[in-house]
């Protein structure tokens, strides 16, 4: 019984663990958080192991070499990241489509009232 036990919390662990760079760059407010359009799990994982945070702050990266486990697992579910990526491709699609589309609007609108601004001066 202990060993059914042990299998099944493996197994959770490792379901928890999956994908983590895609869940990772998802989320707002991790240092590694990329602002890349598509593929942002794998680009997630890459700059985890390489300490590449956009405050240079290296504590999240020394974490995960710290637990000796964190690397091996990262570059092991990469593939699980390229593939849950490739699958949310149309959400990402959709999402740099109204963000850009939020970014036209903002100038246009500004451009609208610099000019109405050298009208009146």
């Amino acid at each position: 019984m202990n060993t059914r036990l042990l299998g099944t919390l493996m197994v959770l662990f490792c379901l928890g663990l999956s994908g983590c760079g895609t869940v990772i760059s998802r989320g707002s407010s991790y240092p590694y958080r990329t602002d890349d359009t598509y593929y942002k799990g794998i680009q997630t994982s890459a700059k985890m192991l390489v300490n590449q945070t956009d405050d240079g702050d290296p504590f999240y990266t020394m974490l995960c070499w710290g637990s000796i486990v964190c690397p091996p697992v990262t570059v092991i579910l990469m593939p699980l990241d390229i593939i849950v990526d490739t699958f949310l491709l149309p959400a990402d699609a959709l999402e740099h489509y109204r963000v850009m589309r939020r970014h036209n609007e903002y100038q246009r609108d500004l451009e609208k009232a610099r000019s109405e601004t050298k009208g009146q001066g």
